[in-house]
């Protein structure tokens, strides 16, 4: 399962080269989604228990992968509510990030993220994978920025798939310079019939894409003036 042929090139994240961006080994060596998923449920579960802030997940998270807490993430995480589980925007854009692993459980404790921005750091495919496989479960998701990380292999584009599919909210991914383009029209079919989803009725949406399909006789995808007239 390795990068589609059809990925093309872009700048790499401030200190790295394109060369070392697509062959630098992961931050951390991640299971198979499915085992990845269910370990971060086992875990989320003692966090709960032991009725975890955020950051404090974060630095435990950390701990586990013998990685050093970021000092921004951890900003970014330091909201303060009466509701720990508060978090609807997430920004970890820029921070230089290689891998998710010490934030899966952050994230799926997190249940009304609306808003989730990556972009522009190292993240590798794996991460990504995961992340998307555990997002599923967050219905109220409407943004998702992952673009400039490194390129995704098609597992990981299929798994993004199935994120939109499930989360009809989502109605906005930026994915450029991450997801290879010969991806992108079956993603972006899917972001436009999630907006439409969000913003007309579905009755209403079944039926203006029916009649759109009775009208389109040439198939094109495009209703042309001399189609409207039988």
């Amino acid at each position: 399962d390795g990068p589609p042929s059809c990925a093309g090139g872009r700048a790499a994240p401030r200190g790295q080269t394109a060369l070392q961006q697509q062959t630098a080994p992961p931050a951390v060596l991640l299971q198979s989604t499915p085992d990845e998923i269910a370990d971060c449920m086992r875990r989320c579960e003692a966090h709960e228990a032991k009725q975890l802030s955020n950051m404090a997940v974060y630095r435990a998270e950390c701990q586990r992968v013998k990685m050093q807490p970021d000092p921004s993430v951890m900003e970014a995480l330091s909201v303060r509510s009466l509701n720990p589980r508060s978090l609807t925007t997430l920004n970890l854009g820029k921070r230089f990030l290689t891998t998710l692993a010490p934030l899966f459980t952050v994230l799926h404790l997190n249940p009304d993220l609306e808003v989730l921005i990556l972009r522009e750091n190292g993240l590798d495919s794996d991460s990504l994978e995961v992340l998307f496989g555990l997002l599923v479960r967050h219905r109220k998701l409407r943004l998702l920025d992952i673009s400039h990380n490194r390129p995704l292999y098609q597992r990981a584009v299929q798994a993004l798939h199935r994120l939109m599919c499930r989360c009809t909210t989502l109605a906005t991914c930026r994915m450029t310079g991450t997801v290879p383009k010969c991806f992108w029209p079956k993603l972006r079919l899917q972001v436009e019939h999630n907006f439409h989803v969000q913003n007309i009725a579905r009755e209403e949406y079944v039926f203006l894409k029916k009649a759109f399909h009775e009208m389109d006789k040439s198939g094109d995808g495009r209703v042309q003036p001399q189609e409207l007239v039988d």
